[in-house]
């Protein structure tokens, strides 16, 4: 019976936030124009305040998502294009169930088998995000599960329901038949778009590049919908070092993005103390070890990007003209 309770309030719950509630920024009726909190944040780059509820529009697959040509489509093998059109299909026309599941359902899961031993820095840094900012978290990438953990926090800290999405390696979430029902169920494909020739690749592909160039310019499309998250880990593979505070390689596919995205919140986030058994992590959660076994999560400040930004396109124009 509380299983039919909970399955029933929360099919209601979904009807009326995604049902009830405006779809359209521009006719919101006057009942519903200011939700409190989640309405007012500054922008990153002028610190002017906008109205959030009237602003967001994640439902919506914005115009300028950019859809991959059929020379970047060919770059992968047969399994890896069918997992992409459904998480295409998803990440397109499943966006309110995307950031009802992930939002409410698996995100409060991961945040639940760490919350007694959970311990947050630099909360200020998230609390003020509003529903209709865009953010760019980097973050470091120690097990499979990092931001699962981090997107429960980031829930439970500012409130706002964010579309999110998390590029991938393709090579188990797309290219095996496990992959994409993990990547279905277990997040409503939001680990997406997938990355050819990560670190963790044992073979290199020739369309690797041009692939993941349209990844890059995907992704930056995506963070000009307001109310979107993206989370990327810019060592490109898990860090296996017994230091855990110690970061491999970075790749410059996040310095990209976030020059790409002026719009955009820019965040470090570090995550330590979990690993990759969760069965095991929850039973140390609530234990007596609890208290001798943290999860710490670090949130830093927005990285002002916009002296790099200026620079850009000088540096472009000069290797232009040696070549």
């Amino acid at each position: 019976m509380a299983a039919l309770l909970w399955l029933s309030g929360s099919i209601l719950f979904a009807w009326f936030y995604f049902g009830v509630l405006p779809y359209s920024a521009e006719t919101p009726p006057s009942w519903c124009q200011d939700l409190g909190s989640l309405a007012a944040s500054s922008d990153p780059a002028t610190k002017e305040l906008r109205d959030g509820e009237a602003a967001q529009r994640w439902r919506y697959v914005d115009a300028s998502v950019v859809a991959p040509t059929g020379e970047e489509l060919a770059c992968l093998n047969l399994t890896e294009r069918v997992a992409w059109h459904v998480s295409d299909f998803m990440h397109r026309h499943g966006r309110a169930w995307r950031v009802f599941w992930n939002g409410n359902i698996i995100s409060q899961i991961a945040y639940l088998c760490v919350m007694p031993r959970l311990r947050i820095h630099g909360a200020e840094h998230v609390a003020h995000l509003a529903s209709h900012d865009t953010v760019l978290f980097a973050a470091n990438h120690r097990t499979f599960f990092d931001f699962f953990v981090i997107t429960g926090v980031v829930f439970q800290t500012c409130g706002a329901p964010y579309f999110s999405a998390y590029p991938v390696r393709a090579t188990f979430f797309y290219s095996s038949f496990l992959g994409p029902i993990i990547n279905f169920f277990g997040s409503a494909s939001a680990m997406f778009p997938p990355i050819l020739n990560t670190p963790s690749d044992e073979t290199i592909r020739s369309g690797g590049r041009v692939w993941n160039d349209y990844a890059m310019r995907r992704l930056a499309s995506e963070l000009k919908v307001p109310g979107t998250m993206i989370g990327i880990h810019p060592e490109g593979t898990r860090n296996k070092d017994p230091e855990a505070r110690k970061l491999s390689q970075v790749k410059s596919g996040v310095g990209r993005l976030a020059l790409e995205a002026p719009q955009a919140y820019v965040m470090p986030v570090f995550v330590t103390g979990f690993k990759e058994n969760v069965w095991e992590e929850l039973k140390i959660s609530y234990s007596s070890r609890a208290k001798d076994h943290p999860v710490d999560v670090y949130f830093g400040p927005h990285v002002d990007l916009s002296s790099f930004r200026e620079a850009a396109p000088a540096a472009a124009a000069a290797a232009a003209a040696d070549d």
